[in-house]
């Protein structure tokens, strides 16, 4: 009920631009019955361009056009995530969340979000709750958790080598 949040030394008050300043990735997202376009750019603000691009971008090789069924039954659980980190590029968030985002994804799926993690997210605030090791290992802290106790927090390598020696 009261206090601030400083994003950037700057308290956003706004609740609208506050919300836009972030992006959640998690297991399960929502899709739209109609086509990539409407999923990307619900309101139609952006050119064609500029959609097209992002998609290139995260490594999609999908059309504007190509259709999307209720709730994206027909993309993989890899293009569903590549579809949901190409929404919150498109809104030009500052700090992306990663629920357990890469858990079900195919190989070349995760190979394709772990390149935009570090190439197109290389100059934003990445949260990233995982179980795989792989997920968290290029991050520059790590909270480990375990039964909702801090066990370790610090530099990645220093908490992996903790987190190994106690298996």
């Amino acid at each position: 009920a009261k206090g601030a949040i400083f994003i950037n030394g700057y308290n956003e008050t706004d609740i609208e631009v506050h919300r836009s300043l972030f992006s959640v990735i998690s297991q399960d997202q929502l899709f739209l019955t109609g086509s990539i376009r409407d999923n990307l750019d619900l309101f139609k603000k952006m050119k064609n361009d500029e959609l097209e691009s992002i998609l290139k971008k995260v490594g999609l090789r999908c059309q504007l056009h190509d259709p999307v069924v209720e709730r994206g039954q027909n993309l993989s659980y890899g293009e569903k995530q590549l579809l949901s980190l190409a929404r919150g590029l498109l809104q030009r968030a500052q700090i992306f969340i990663f629920d357990e985002a890469t858990s079900n994804v195919d190989p070349q799926s995760e190979t394709l979000m772990n390149k935009a993690l570090k190439e197109l997210l290389a100059d934003k605030t990445q949260i990233r709750i995982a179980h795989r090791l792989q997920t968290v290992e290029d991050c520059d802290q790590i909270l480990w958790l375990d039964n909702g106790r801090i066990k370790k927090i610090g530099p990645a390598q220093e908490v992996l080598v903790a987190f190994k020696e106690s298996r």
